[in-house]
């Protein structure tokens, strides 16, 4: 096999025989090896008005541009069975990278390459053939200088990783600790433990479709003239598609109420808009808010 197709790729391989001793995977016996690929993106904020997604969404939703890529490269090696994935897996895709010595955890809990840092987006391709392991020994890149478990609002960092409090998770979920969400400073995910972090400070070249394009971009004004059938028409392509038209009307709401741009008879008018428990609660919490200023 001619692994020279892969060239221009950060990718490396690992036997599927050492993942297992970390992580067994049940029904999946025809699977040798992992091939992972680690895909840059932006690291500098889109310069434009209005609430931003997290820079991994500027750009086409990742899982249908890594899929693609992977698919015309597993087409090009000629493997006989193979599956490709991101993100949605059954593998451990962190793990993974490390094992093909691709990097290391960091204190962010994120996988950190000496080359792009933690701004990078895992894919994979898992095939029957047996492949040449590229696991390598690497140092870890984390300088021990705690700056993003200084900076993590929530304190999500302080003692290991506490995803429930995690402001990327909580904006992707109806959450009802709503006294964190008053920390949130993007309508989807979260860059502040990437944005401080030092190997993050270098912007590097990352795929043309990965660029910042304007539905990355919010304003409740224009946001609220959608609804669940057109938010899924016009946000197809994006991955925070998935979040679905209630989810992103509540971050926006919680933002505006954050940056004081919300006043008390205008979140009224939501009230009736989505008759779920979650929503109006949240929305009785920022009611709260702003009578309080």
């Amino acid at each position: 096999m001619n692994l020279d197709v892969l060239n221009g790729f950060d990718y490396g391989i690992v036997s599927f025989f050492d993942y297992q001793k970390y992580r067994k995977v049940k029904n999946k016996d025809w699977i040798k090896s992992i091939i992972v690929f680690v895909f840059p993106y932006a690291g500098k904020d889109a310069a434009i008005d209005g609430y931003l997604t997290a820079k991994y969404a500027y750009g086409k939703d990742y899982h249908l541009v890594i899929k693609a890529k992977l698919e015309e490269l597993a087409e090009k090696l000629k493997l006989s069975r193979y599956e490709v994935m991101t993100d949605i897996s059954y593998l451990d895709e962190k793990l993974c990278a490390v094992l093909a010595g691709l990097g290391k955890i960091g204190k962010n809990n994120l996988l950190l390459t000496p080359k792009y840092g933690s701004r990078i987006l895992i894919g994979e391709i898992v095939t029957s053939e047996e492949l040449p392991i590229t696991t390598k020994e690497l140092e870890n890149p984390c300088i021990d200088c705690y700056l993003c478990i200084k900076k993590c609002p929530t304190q999500a960092l302080s003692e290991g990783f506490n995803k429930k409090q995690c402001l990327s998770f909580l904006s992707q979920t109806r959450g009802n600790t709503f006294d964190l969400y008053d920390k949130m400073e993007l309508v989807v995910g979260c860059d502040i433990c990437q944005d401080v972090c030092p190997l993050n400070r270098r912007e590097q070249a990352y795929p043309k479709e990965f660029c910042f394009d304007i539905k990355s971009r919010f304003l409740l004004e224009e946001f609220e003239k959608l609804d669940e059938e057109s938010f899924k028409e016009y946000y197809q392509d994006k991955a925070f598609g998935f979040l679905g038209f209630k989810r992103l009307l509540r971050n926006l709401l919680v933002l505006e109420t954050n940056n004081k741009k919300l006043s008390l008879e205008a979140l009224e008018k939501y009230e009736n808009l989505i008759d779920e428990e979650w929503f109006r609660n949240h929305l009785e919490y920022l009611k709260g808010r702003i009578k309080n200023g």
